[in-house]
Parts: structure tokens; C-alpha cells; sequence
């Protein structure tokens, strides 16, 4: 049977490859975000050619693109076969720290619990009066993104911009990000106070998983979605007003959408609904 020796040995191999891996994580990170800027800084630039009609420009501009495109990539790959290494060692240590507790209760040892997202990417909770509820809720999203966060915090009073939730550290390569939500301004109702909550908390998550998590292909293909819609090219509608603003709020808005209420984004915009599926069951 496993002892608290086997306990330990887990734990240090689990810290040793961490510390080891965790630099190098960030400098890919870093080195992936910038290519990814630039790329999107390219296909801007090579739109605006093509408006103008310098076609030659338009695709020199966009060859360059696909080429920052490319490393971008690259670096996301390396970024994610570190992660997985680094997960299959923190399995093996939470399949170690269950083997050990389950000899104090008597009980049979048996795998850790994987359902649990916040929990596994070691995520905390701060603020909220019923965590579990919210932790149920949050852990019927795609697991991707919590392993990019380190907090998500309920402040019990209002921006006074109104704002009902932020990321923190965003943009910030290599750091992990805090999500915050803040309490509705309107005089609302239980249901539909917990309702607006729970769609900002997913929202908030979801600018997470935009910008770290899903990949450039798929970032340009809702990109597309979201300025055909703009220039009248799109028949959907949109999910809500804000989704007008940026492709990213027309994303995360979408997203809150797919998890809360399916049927309302399908209604509203199938093709939309199509390759918000297609991203998330990829995640």
C-alpha cells in the first residue's frame, strides 16, 4: 500500500518538475501572444489594403500574417505538451494523496475525483455565499481555461462604472489572471439576480478561454462571424446588444449563451451556435 513516503516522493517530483517547467511555460506563452499580435496587427493591416484595392499589398500583408500565424501555433503546441506532462504528474500525486487518506477511513482507494475543475487547476473561490451552487456551475464548463486562473472573487458592491465583472492580468503573458464580479447595480429579483450573476461569471471566464485557450483558426473563423454580421453579410441575430461591441464580447456573450441557455443561441444564430460547439467541444 502507498505510505507517506510514497506521499512525499509524489509531491517533490510534482514541485521539481513545476518549478522546472513553469519557465519555460511562460517564455512560450510570451513568445506565442506576441506572434499572435502581430498576426492579428497583419490581417488588420491587410484588410484595410484590400478596402483600398492595392490587392499586391493586401497579400504580401497576409502572407506575412500566416507566417506569424504559424509560429504562433508552434509555440501554443510546445505550451501544451509541457502542460501535459505536468498534469499527468499532478494525476499521479492526487492518485498517491487518495491511496494514503483512503488507509486512515477505511475506505477503498479509488481515483480522484476529475469533475471537479476549480479543485484540479487549484483555482479559489473567494466572496461567494453559496460556493457550491457556483461551483457547480462552473464546473459544467469546458476545463481549459482554469488553469489560467488563480481567483475568482464576488465583491458584494458595484463598479462604479456599472461593470458587473473584469479579468485581471488579461494580457499580462505568463501571469496567472483573477476573475472578478461585482454586484448588480439594478434592483433585481433572486432568480433573476442569480441569473445575471451566473451569465457575468461565464462571460468573464470566457474572455479567459478566448484569449488563452482557443486557437488563432478558430479566434479568425468567429472574427469572420462577427464582421460579416456588422457589415450586413450574416442573417443570425445578435445574442444580445453587447455582443455588438467587439468579436471578443460577441464571443464571450455567445459562450455564456451556449452554457446557460443552448436553445436561445441555437434560435437566435445557428451558425453561431455551430462553431461555438465545434470550439468548445475541442477545449
Amino acid at each position: 500500500m502507498p505510505s507517506q513516503n510514497d506521499l512525499g516522493r509524489a509531491q517533490a517530483e510534482y514541485n521539481t518538475l513545476r518549478a522546472r517547467l513553469e519557465p519555460r511555460l511562460q517564455k512560450l506563452k510570451q513568445v506565442g501572444d506576441h506572434h499572435a499580435k502581430e498576426m492579428h496587427r497583419l490581417f488588420d493591416a491587410a484588410a484595410q489594403a484590400w478596402d483600398e484595392d492595392d490587392r499586391a499589398a493586401a497579400k504580401a500583408l497576409s502572407e506575412r500574417g500566416h507566417a506569424e500565424k504559424k509560429q504562433s501555433e508552434e509555440a501554443n503546441a510546445d505550451a501544451n505538451a509541457l502542460r501535459k506532462e505536468l498534469s499527468f504528474s499532478l494525476q499521479a500525486l492526487k492518485g498517491a494523496r487518495h491511496a494514503v487518506h483512503s488507509q486512515g477511513t477505511g475506505a477503498p482507494a479509488r481515483a480522484p475525483q476529475d469533475r471537479d475543475h476549480l479543485a484540479n487547476a487549484g483555482v479559489e473561490m473567494i466572496g461567494f455565499d453559496d460556493e457550491p451552487r457556483w461551483r457547480s456551475i462552473l464546473n459544467t464548463l469546458p476545463p481549459a481555461g482554469f488553469r489560467e486562473i488563480r481567483r475568482i472573487e464576488y465583491i458584494d458592491e458595484p463598479r462604479p462604472d456599472a461593470a458587473e465583472g473584469e479579468v485581471v492580468n488579461r494580457f499580462s503573458p505568463g501571469q496567472s489572471t483573477e476573475i472578478k464580479v461585482y454586484r448588480n447595480p439594478l434592483d433585481l429579483d433572486t432568480r433573476a439576480l442569480r441569473y445575471s450573476r451566473a451569465w457575468t461569471l461565464i462571460h468573464e471566464y470566457a474572455h479567459v478561454v478566448f484569449d488563452r485557450c482557443v486557437p488563432v483558426k478558430d479566434q479568425e473563423a468567429w472574427g469572420r462571424l462577427h464582421n460579416n454580421h456588422r457589415l450586413g453579410k450574416h442573417d443570425g441575430a445578435w445574442i444580445t446588444p453587447r455582443a455588438k461591441v467587439s468579436l471578443r464580447e460577441d464571443f464571450c456573450e455567445c459562450f455564456s449563451a451556449y452554457a446557460i441557455a443552448p436553445t436561445r443561441l441555437a434560435n437566435a444564430d445557428p451558425e453561431r451556435y455551430r462553431v461555438m460547439k465545434k470550439i468548445v467541444e475541442a477545449l
